[in-house]
């Protein structure tokens, strides 16, 4: 059983992308999936996004789907929490609401699960889909392969920007860490390590501490090449937030990431 967490804010677009494709590549019984609206607000559209969702859902008759409007905006963090409180699945999925799925995915991501007991959070090979090109984000080019820690401690996408069918991109590989746009974790370690720690506010660098205690708890983090998603991404790494998060991330981290000679160079 997997319980599938997807947090909202805004982005209908997204989501009448993702929707339809989630549907097709999930049609397992023992898949649940959780749409936590985060109080998008009014003006981002949040009367049609809260149509858009409960008429898919009626009108596809999925089973196990549920739309869950919080009360007070807090983020990416608690937004992933929220959701996963209400599942009962051996595994939680956490994936963003501006990704695409392809087929057989989820089988992937679960079979590394399966074959390998020491790993605790898996990630999928995300691609800077083809309706969008920026120098920032090339179309159809790697946006997230792993991620890894450089000089200065902290973490980027080691492969960003690479072509999806390059050799090195396409083996299974333990990484320091895997984002949070699409990550898979077994319920229990969730349980232990106490979800996604909300201390980052609205997001950045939560995703990477819950892979750092995953380590400290002596699992690792593996990165499957087979399990492939289009992901826009937010561009957010520069925003102050992102630079105040930075810091609360060197102070708890640093020492741990230097010692366990995770640099990459």
């Amino acid at each position: 059983m997997v319980d599938i967490v997807i947090p909202v804010y805004g982005g209908l677009d997204h989501l009448k992308r993702l929707l339809p494709g989630l549907k097709a590549c999930t049609s397992m019984a023992e898949v649940s999936v959780f749409l936590v609206d985060d109080l998008t607000p009014e003006d981002k559209g949040r009367a049609n996004i809260i149509a858009y969702v409960k008429k898919f859902i009626e009108s596809n008759k999925v089973k196990r789907w549920e739309l869950i409007l919080k009360e007070t905006n807090s983020g990416f963090a608690d937004t992933n929490n929220v959701g996963a409180s209400r599942g009962k699945g051996e595994f939680i999925l956490m994936l963003n609401s501006d990704t695409v799925p392809f087929p057989r995915w989820l089988e992937y991501m679960i079979a590394v699960m399966g074959e390998l007991p020491q790993v605790g959070a898996v990630g999928a090979k995300l691609i800077f889909p083809p309706w969008m090109d920026s120098p920032q984000r090339p179309a159809n080019t790697i946006q997230h392969a792993g991620v890894a820690f450089d000089t200065s401690r902290l973490p980027y996408h080691i492969f960003a920007g690479w072509r999806p069918n390059h050799p090195k991109v396409n083996r299974r590989l333990f990484m320091q860490a895997v984002t949070g746009a699409c990550l898979l974790t077994r319920r229990e370690l969730w349980d232990d390590v106490g979800g996604i720690n909300v201390i980052y506010g609205q997001g950045n660098f939560d995703d990477i501490e819950y892979c750092m205690e995953i380590k400290k708890r002596g699992m690792d983090t593996a990165y499957c090449p087979e399990a492939q998603l289009f992901h826009v991404g937010s561009g957010s790494n520069n925003t102050r937030d992102a630079q105040k998060n930075a810091g609360i991330f060197l102070e708890r981290w640093a020492e741990q990431i230097e010692s366990d000679n995770f640099l990459y160079y």
